[in-house]
């Protein structure tokens, strides 16, 4: 976890409590979900399954349903989409701390999925989707004898 501690002279100190965050940071591993780099963020997503179904939400605040981008390949789905701020002419910013960039979150799933019927809903920063799955029961099939 990093802890974020105001200065008095502008501006925040950041250090980790945790000394492998640390580290990672000094070998530049990639960061953690929900911190960025370089202007790219990863989202947070919970999912669960039942046996017709992976259902998936993703945390995107401040992105509009327009700009949201999901595709699907292979069994992996791809969602992003992009973050921007109005700008402000004749001024400057006192404190800017909420996030711009870009959102991108691929998730490989671990059984055959139907791509062409996943289902997406979006509402206050939060996209929901239904992806089902390829039906993994055994048909019994006769063969004749020719």
């Amino acid at each position: 976890m990093v802890h974020k501690i105001a200065s008095p002279f502008g501006g925040y100190y950041i250090y980790p409590d945790d000394p492998e965050n640390l580290f990672q940071q000094m070998l530049g591993v990639k960061s953690k979900v929900g911190q960025e780099t370089s202007h790219e963020m990863t989202p947070a997503v919970d999912i669960y399954e039942d046996e017709s179904a992976y259902f998936a939400s993703i945390e995107m605040p401040g992105v509009n349903k327009e700009d949201v981008k999901i595709s699907c390949s292979g069994g992996t789905l791809t969602i992003n989409a992009d973050v921007n701020r109005a700008s402000h002419e004749g001024g400057h910013w006192v404190q800017h701390e909420r996030r711009i960039g870009t959102y991108l979150r691929s998730i490989k799933f671990r059984t055959s999925i139907l791509e062409d019927q996943i289902s997406a809903s979006y509402a206050n920063g939060i996209l929901q989707l239904t992806i089902p799955k390829k039906s993994d029961k055994h048909k019994t099939v006769s063969i004749s004898i020719d």
